[in-house]
């Protein structure tokens, strides 16, 4: 019989064709080598079975060791402290947020894993396919996906919550934005206007459809622009793009860091 989840619950690895344990609490699989390093289901904390109380494990328990992309800026790579608040690179000068997660700050608890919970997923493109961020019950996951429709993955990776050392969150102007804005709707506008003082006002029917396109692609561009999150995990690191859709990025963001266990706070 096949696990109940497609990946560890601790590594957010891949289970298929790998030595997994269930989680006799809330039933999620998890590597069997996982099971001997966290010793307990990160979901409910039930003890995962196969393991031995108080038998001697120094090099599993051992405390985690950060990755060095838990602790830099996402911009620049330059060094840098999680704090709360919004904090400007020393080196690049620009805005990012930097939150320690469970392995790093003891006080930092992620809630019990809710089956029921909402899947979050955000979807861009990028050259040739599609990139698809999703926020799920036991981690966060990020993979490509098929290039017609944009909604099957293809492969994912991903950090379970108990497994987070940091959250980085920051922005950048969206460049492909942008250079469409100025390629096709700013033009034909700007053409239009020049038709309306020089020749008719029906160059208006032209003017309003393609000046409201060019204001929100620029909008995009200058204003929301790509946000993006940094997942540093214990066996590998996550950058997830939560802008698309628009109007889910917000909940994105925080229903991210809740189930990760940090205090919800401002996109920078």
């Amino acid at each position: 019989m096949l696990p109940p989840t497609l990946v560890c619950a601790v590594c957010g690895g891949p289970v298929a064709g790998a030595p997994v344990v269930l989680c006799p609490g809330c039933r999620v699989a998890v590597h069997s080598v996982c099971a001997v390093q966290r010793g307990a289901c990160p979901g409910c904390g039930a003890r995962l079975p196969g393991l031995v109380p108080g038998a001697p494990l120094p090099e599993a328990l051992a405390p985690p060791v950060p990755p060095p992309a838990a602790l830099i800026c996402p911009r620049c790579a330059a060094p840098a402290q999680p704090a709360a608040e919004v904090q400007r690179c020393s080196s690049c000068g620009g805005a990012f947020t930097l939150r320690a997660g469970a392995l790093l700050d003891p006080t930092v608890r992620p809630p019990p894993v809710d089956p029921r919970a909402p899947r979050l997923k955000s979807r861009s493109a990028s050259a040739f396919t599609y990139r698809i961020a999703a926020v799920e019950a036991h981690g966060v996951v990020e993979g490509m996906a098929d290039p017609v429709t944009g909604a099957i993955p293809l492969e994912q990776t991903g950090v379970a919550w108990g497994d987070v050392f940091t959250v980085a969150v920051w922005r950048r102007l969206d460049i492909a934005q942008l250079v469409l804005a100025l390629l096709f709707p700013v033009p034909v506008t700007l053409l239009s206007l020049w038709g309306v003082v020089t020749a008719t006002p029906w160059w208006l029917l032209s003017a309003l459809p393609f000046g409201l396109l060019a204001g929100i692609m620029l909008y995009r561009a200058f204003g929301v622009q790509v946000n993006r999150a940094r997942v540093a995990g214990r066996h590998r690191t996550v950058t997830v793009r939560f802008d698309r859709p628009l109007w889910r990025r917000r909940r994105f963001h925080d229903e991210l860091l809740r189930r990760a266990g940090i205090a919800a706070g401002p996109i920078p």
